[in-house]
């Protein structure tokens, strides 16, 4: 902001339009006191940034610190801020929000939750869809200890009710994900990890444990969530000093949670905070960092229906490879691009970007170095291309049946051009819409195959390898995604020429 000093938390949000807020705090002084005041950055594409404008309220009201901030904004370029309002001479600390409306600013702000002072923090975390709705979780102190509470947002009537969403174990260090169609997940921890499912038209579902099961030292939990509400969450297990792991579970439409298992590269003396971010086409990166004979970043690629790869490094360990890399973080867009941050001990931040294939991937790495005195040295850009080994073709047989998702598929190994086609078969125990495409290996939409309103009952179709165009495809493998009412599920065709 030009005007304080040490300034942090910086967290940002953009939206499919370029548009762009950066919200961070800042120290500054008020007759002879230190306080931590809040600001909001505007970027517009073509214009770039607007200049910081404070946000957190009228300094010295309350003798506040303003900390944690989270924001969140949608395609209509609506906004949302959450932070913690500590107040200094009160018993409690409060969780505030500011709406942004485009057009009209930043609205007043409106104290969400409250929470007693403790030793922890209420770690507020919300998120927003593009029909203006929003939710919003934190962890609260209060007389039965630490407890994950919610808040929808609905626009036109505000916030609503604060409901209880924890286990009977209590809850903290809650993360949160949301849908566009306003399906949301709250992960957290308790005597393991727990996840609590949104649906818009019947509320909270209920707390789920989804770890092992087994242990109790879980913890750092994160989540997301597609639009075709696929899932992942991944957590980390302190088993003891020695032995640091990280696990991931995967939640299926109308099926639910599945096992957790372990992504990690070995068993590791210290794992710090795993990130995961997925695509509307359900591939997943999650990122970590993890010292096993040394501390490296590593990455571990996931596509429903496919499993996890394996975990690889992705920082750029020749050039400084005694700065351990840390605090790694993780996006991906539905071109299977991906970009992850991570900070290495020269106080310098990297970046590595993905560009994900199944089964092959290439990694392109893009850094500066840093000079033995410490100040940085730009250089050119290096890219270093490394291709994934092959994975070998899958061996499919002609015929696969899923008893429980009732699906049967006849002739997973097609040859077109002698006339062969896949047959589709697959059982609706109530009516409702029915989706059924075709996608490359790479994600892209290949065709349509149904798209519309089916009544309970057998139905079936067909696909001989053609494209959107009526165009035999190119030989590989292809997937196949069938959404019904009841549920999801993506399967592999093998075309020959």
């Amino acid at each position: 902001a030009g005007t304080g000093h040490n300034a942090r938390d910086a967290r940002i949000a953009m939206n499919n339009d370029g548009k762009a807020f950066c919200v961070f705090t800042q120290i500054q002084m008020h007759e002879y006191e230190i306080y931590y005041r809040l600001y909001a950055n505007e970027y517009l594409p073509g214009l770039g940034w607007q200049g910081a404008e404070l946000i957190d309220g009228d300094l010295g009201l309350h003798g506040s610190d303003y900390v944690q901030p989270q924001i969140v904004m949608n395609d209509d370029g609506k906004a949302f801020c959450v932070f913690v309002d500590k107040r200094r001479f009160s018993t409690h600390d409060y969780v505030t929000a500011r709406e942004y409306v485009p057009g009209s600013g930043w609205q007043d702000r409106e104290q969400i939750f409250n929470s007693i002072k403790d030793i922890s923090s209420p770690d507020p975390q919300i998120a927003i869809n593009n029909q203006g709705g929003a939710i919003c979780v934190s962890c609260c102190y209060d007389e039965t200890g630490h407890r994950i509470y919610a808040r929808k947002y609905v626009p036109g009537s505000g916030w609503q009710e604060k409901l209880l969403i924890d286990s009977e174990a209590g809850g903290s260090t809650p993360q949160l994900a949301m849908n566009d169609s306003g399906n949301a997940f709250c992960v957290f921890v308790g005597d393991g990890i727990y996840a609590n499912e949104y649906d818009p038209n019947l509320g909270w579902k209920g707390p789920v444990r989804i770890d092992t099961g087994t242990e109790t030292d879980f913890r750092t939990p994160d989540i997301a969530i597609n639009n075709s509400s696929q899932a992942i969450c991944v957590f980390s297990l302190a088993q003891d000093f020695l032995k640091h792991r990280v696990y991931a579970n995967e939640y299926i439409p109308d099926i639910g949670w599945k096992t957790a298992t372990i992504i990690d590269a070995g068993i590791g003396t210290k794992t710090i905070i795993p990130k995961i971010a997925i695509n509307n086409n359900g591939l997943a990166i999650c990122v970590f960092n993890q010292h096993i004979s040394n501390e490296h970043a590593y990455a571990n690629e996931y596509m429903f229906g496919f499993g996890w790869k394996g975990a690889k490094i992705i920082d750029n360990g020749g050039v400084y490879s005694r700065k351990s890399p840390s605090w790694p973080r993780i996006v991906i867009n539905n071109d299977k691009k991906a970009l992850c941050l991570f900070q290495q001990l020269d106080a310098y931040l990297y970046s590595n970007s993905f560009y994900c294939e199944i089964p092959c991937g290439e990694i392109k790495v893009n850094y500066y170095t840093a000079s033995e005195s410490g100040t940085q040295t730009p250089t050119p850009t290096i890219t270093m291309t490394q291709t994934a080994t092959p994975i070998p073709i899958l061996t499919l047989t002609s015929t696969f049946v899923s008893m429980e998702s009732g699906i049967k598929i006849i002739h997973r190994k097609i040859e077109p051009l002698f006339g062969e086609k896949t047959m589709i078969h697959y059982h609706l125990t109530q009516s409702g819409q029915v989706t059924i495409k075709a996608y490359n290996f790479k994600g892209r939409l290949v065709k349509t195959l149904v798209k519309e309103h089916k009544n309970a009952g057998s139905h079936s179709c067909t696909w001989g390898a053609e494209n959107a165009a009526s165009e035999i495809v190119a030989s590989g493998i292809y997937l196949v995604h069938i959404q019904t009412p009841s549920m999801t599920s993506t399967e592999k065709i093998a075309v020959i020429k």
